[in-house]
């Protein structure tokens, strides 16, 4: 599959003239449009993308993916080793909370999108020791998330409280795929997860209560 497979879609997406990515009306053609052609992503093709970087530590409000081990994954009934998410506090341990877009359906990441959009903001602070050697960050946006958890008490955000979940940085293996704002609305919809135990995410779905 293409390396350039994030560009190629917001090309594609540049031709409907958009006043906004982040438009109901965007958003529902990137979720359609993606479900309809891939099936599946291989890691590999996001993790070379031109439009992305990898970073060892997340900055709250950012969006990522990474290869998971939970700890105690025998005990549970399923979880994302590929998850997708947007950190929200750092905890002592080595441990960040964070909202995992995958445990939400397409149709609900679509509505969270819309309602996310309004909290970008500059970032104050870009640590350029987190980029990978040999890579720029210059052709990278400086944008975030001006999110919290109690922000989740808000009306339609209440939602992401349902795929908050806590992950331990040493159990991440390797680094972590950082994307730009300007992509979310691609690798929202991506088919990156995977799910382990269960397969089925329609179950996992229903399971937590969507």
């Amino acid at each position: 599959m293409d390396k350039n497979i994030i560009n190629q879609i917001l090309e594609r997406a540049e031709d409907k003239n958009f006043k906004s990515d982040y438009a109901p009306i965007a958003l529902k053609w990137y979720r359609k449009y993606i479900s309809s052609r891939y099936k599946k992503v291989s890691r590999n093709t996001v993790r070379h993308s031109p439009n992305v970087r990898q970073v060892i530590r997340p900055v709250r409000g950012g969006m990522y993916t990474f290869k998971y081990v939970p700890k105690g994954k025998d005990s549970l009934p399923y979880y994302d080793s590929w998850p997708l998410i947007i950190p929200f506090r750092r905890m002592s341990g080595g441990r960040i909370h964070a909202f995992n877009l995958h445990y939400l359906p397409p149709k609900l990441r679509m509505k969270i999108l819309w309602r996310l959009s309004p909290l970008l903001t500059e970032r104050e602070l870009i640590d350029e020791q987190s980029v990978e050697e040999g890579q720029s960050a210059d052709y990278y946006d400086l944008n975030a998330l001006n999110i919290r958890y109690d922000f989740t008490g808000r009306g339609g955000l209440k939602m992401l409280r349902k795929c908050t979940r806590t992950y331990i940085l040493n159990n991440i293996r390797g680094k972590l795929i950082e994307f730009p704002t300007h992509t979310w609305p691609v690798v929202a919809f991506l088919p990156i997860a995977r799910w382990r135990k269960e397969k089925n995410p329609k179950n996992i779905w229903k399971d937590i209560g969507f």
